[in-house]
């Protein structure tokens, strides 16, 4: 991607940034305008977001500080329980990036973004995101343009991460299900979400909340953390958690084993090598993080 780069319809891409302030004004007013009411002047105002908050009853995650949490991760957990603010979030992604650089285009009309390889402890690529135009808003991608006769095509894993967490950890349960049925339809029937026989035709919506907390519970994240994630109250978090190390034992045995043994000799190392050294200060998620990176840098 970095020697050819990805070709970009420059006759779209040009006169956006050249009208930018203008489509910034006109997304606030039909996006932010009679729906939420949190942008003066073309600006963000955390005060008013507090107050649309308050008036909707929805209890916002805070900061050490006590301020609202405004990372895009945040808003994209909230967006799961409140649709309704997933407009919002697509705003302030959008306008962040239109008030920022434009993409380095070349004379050919191609971009080639750094791609930062090996940048992660992991060994992941860490490409910028100003440079790279899959990490932009989903509206963006529309700026990539084949040449005439020519197609491109955007491919993804299906349960990459899942897959090979059952491999690696022996769970011979996990992955007769990853290869035989829906890990997490059967997740959704398990905690009584769903019903017997259910898929993601049927039930979609149970399986993408099951999807959420499978990953989640993987990764460490606590009832609480998930609670304010999904929607759930803590005690039916808690439940699905208890769920999930019944339905899939020795995948949450290996997942606890990888942080004692971090702990316990100073370092992890993921399938191709890469090593994080750990110290008596180093937090038990932190370990889990590498180990996540570790597994998707195994694919």
């Amino acid at each position: 991607m970095q020697r050819n780069g990805y070709p970009v319809d420059v006759e779209l891409h040009d006169p956006i940034y050249a009208h930018r302030d203008g489509i910034c004004r006109d997304l606030i007013s039909e996006l932010d305008g009679g729906w939420y009411g949190v942008y003066r002047g073309g600006s963000f105002k955390l005060g008013l977001f507090e107050a649309y908050l308050f008036d909707h009853r929805i209890e916002w995650p805070r900061t050490v500080t006590g301020q609202l949490d405004l990372e895009d991760d945040t808003f994209k957990d909230m967006c799961r329980r409140y649709r309704e603010l997933e407009d919002l979030r697509q705003l302030r992604k959008s306008l962040s990036q239109l008030r920022g650089k434009p993409l380095i285009i070349g004379t050919d009309c191609r971009c080639r973004p750094w791609l930062h390889p090996y940048r992660q402890l992991t060994g992941r690529h860490n490409p910028s995101s100003p440079d790279f135009l899959l990490t932009r808003a989903q509206w963006m991608r529309g700026l990539v343009k084949p040449a005439e006769g020519r197609s491109l095509g955007y491919l993804d894993w299906r349960s990459q991460e899942v897959h090979i967490a059952a491999v690696l950890s022996g769970d011979k349960r996990l992955l007769d299900a990853i290869q035989t049925s829906d890990v997490y339809a059967e997740l959704a029937i398990a905690a009584g979400w769903a019903p017997p026989g259910a898929t993601k035709q049927t039930h979609p919506a149970e399986r993408e909340l099951a999807k959420t907390c499978f990953l989640a519970i993987g990764y460490g994240q606590q009832a609480r953390r998930m609670a304010i994630r999904t929607g759930l109250n803590v005690i039916r978090a808690e439940s699905v958690i208890r769920t999930l190390q019944q339905l899939f034992p020795d995948f949450y045995a290996w997942s606890e084993r990888m942080i004692n043994v971090g702990q316990m000799y100073g370092y992890l190392t993921t399938v191709l090598g890469w090593t994080f050294r750990t110290t008596e200060k180093t937090k038990p998620n932190t370990i889990r993080n590498f180990r996540r990176d570790g597994l998707r840098t195994a694919a």
